[in-house]
């Protein structure tokens, strides 16, 4: 053991412990590292290897720990100030985490991997247009940066611009043809453009290379859904539920088929189990009530609408849903409120409700003639 020959070598410890981490040996890692710093407690390569075994350990505090260390007497260590960066990031300091990104770049502009940085805090700070434009700059200082490519293109996917983002994906798929990630990312734009053949194609694709892929599973049931398999559909949602019995999305998910196939009492079970692992869920909300309304059931689904506006008042699928509701327990008045909500806001409303509307307005003031 070459560490054990040469035990007052604080450089050797630290490349004993370097070849640890990269056995995924954390503890023993961190170990060789805390025995540099006794060595040589003004060393700050140590620290910092040991807040990155820290990182991987899990022990987020210890880590920054070595970071505000290190920086506290060197503030020019960029190693460690984005280390900390990301610390920050997954507390959600975004303000710290930004700046901690923002002096790197101020020192060298050409980092790429801060300019990614940067654009995951962007993201973070719900900045899209912000975070694209870090991404792209991560690309020009580094036209191969495979993650940079791929948000890259999910950005350009959420703002439509089709053509865009599959170009983005085909270079980062150039780059790394073996990444499941990538191909599961891809099929959501087939799939959001209704091209479910393809999007089947890169779901299968990335199950093949990581058939555990929770994503890669509920996207390809989604897309089963789509091309009316419903069966299979069904399945793929099961198995997560089996394996993933915490998944929200997966019950809400099998709820639409289920709803598709008319069995309604399924659906609101699963859209109760959503609601309870997520009671912020507005859409689940949404369609629980649609099927209770399915069954008729008016008063419980005019509930959900309700609850889904005071949580999401923008959900203007809510209001044309209670505008029905509201019509069908005989309170007219509180229909033609929600329609002329929606109409306020340029919202379309069924014809059929307005007509059905105004008759009932017109023999309301007819009786009470």
């Amino acid at each position: 053991d070459v560490a054990n020959q040469s035990p007052h070598k604080s450089r050797v410890w630290v490349n004993h412990g370097k070849a640890l981490h990269e056995l995924k040996h954390y503890p023993e890692a961190i170990a060789d590292f805390s025995r540099a710093i006794a060595l040589n407690p003004n060393w700050p390569t140590p620290y910092v290897n040991r807040g990155i075994a820290c990182l991987a350990a899990g022990d987020d505090k210890r880590a920054l720990d070595d970071f505000n260390f290190v920086l506290a007497r060197k503030p020019n260590h960029l190693r460690a100030r984005f280390y900390r960066s990301d610390i920050f990031l997954k507390q959600g300091q975004l303000q710290l985490a930004e700046n901690d990104i923002q002096y790197i770049l101020s020192i060298d502009s050409t980092d790429a991997t801060a300019w990614y940085q940067a654009g995951r805090i962007a993201l973070q700070q719900h900045r899209p247009d912000l975070a694209l434009s870090a991404f792209e700059t991560a690309i020009t200082c580094n036209p191969n940066y495979v993650e940079a490519l791929t948000n890259v293109a999910i950005l350009y996917s959420r703002q439509d611009s089709v053509r865009k983002a599959l170009a983005f994906f085909e270079r980062a798929l150039k780059l790394a043809p073996d990444n499941p990630d990538i191909y599961d990312n891809r099929g959501m734009v087939f799939y959001q453009i209704s091209d479910f053949q393809k999007a089947m194609n890169d779901f299968q694709t990335a199950l093949s290379m990581d058939s555990s892929s929770v994503s890669a599973r509920l996207h390809r049931g989604m897309t089963f859904a789509g091309l009316k398999q419903y069966q299979n559909a069904l399945a793929d949602f099961s198995h997560i539920i089996q394996h993933s019995p915490q998944n929200t999305r997966v019950y809400f998910q099998r709820a639409l088929v289920y709803t598709k196939q008319k069995q309604y009492r399924k659906a609101i079970d699963d859209l109760n189990r959503a609601i309870l692992l997520s009671p912020q869920y507005t859409k689940a909300y949404i369609n629980r009530g649609l099927n209770h309304a399915n069954r008729n059931d008016w008063k419980q689904a005019l509930a959900d609408y309700n609850t889904a506006i005071s949580l999401d008042s923008t959900q203007y699928t809510a209001y044309m849903n209670r505008a029905i509701a509201h019509y069908y327990l005989g309170n007219i008045q509180a229909s033609w409120q929600d329609v002329h909500y929606l109409q306020k806001h340029g919202k379309p409303v069924y014809p059929a409700l307005i007509s059905r509307l105004q008759l009932a307005s017109n023999n309301r003031n007819q009786y009470n003639e």
